[in-house]
């Protein structure tokens, strides 16, 4: 998974709102037979702040993410995600390549 965190237009922009901090990450898991998600609690990834580029992390799949904590903003109390790409095995990024 890869992600460019916060408003990443510029500097200013990024500063002004908020940034995600740190995700959880869930994997979806079969128990006797019942699909059932649960939280990999050492599983939580923290991201950089004031980096305006794509930040790359290994998780398993199926999956799904969520927000446990965000770095406030100076002006707005809004959070923004700019990119977010997933690396498929055997055919790549799926939404292009990250350094295009």
């Amino acid at each position: 998974m890869a992600v460019i965190n916060g408003h990443a237009k510029d500097l200013y922009h990024y500063r002004s709102h908020n940034r995600i901090k740190k995700l959880g990450v869930e994997t979806l898991l079969l128990n006797e037979g019942q699909r059932r998600w649960f939280l990999e609690t050492d599983r939580e990834i923290v991201l950089y702040d004031d980096y305006l580029d794509y930040q790359i992390f290994d998780v398993n799949s199926p999956f799904r993410i969520s927000v446990l904590s965000v770095y406030n903003g100076k002006t707005y109390n809004n959070t923004f995600l700019s990119g977010l790409n997933l690396y498929v095995d055997g055919f790549g990024w799926l939404f292009g390549g990250i350094d295009e």
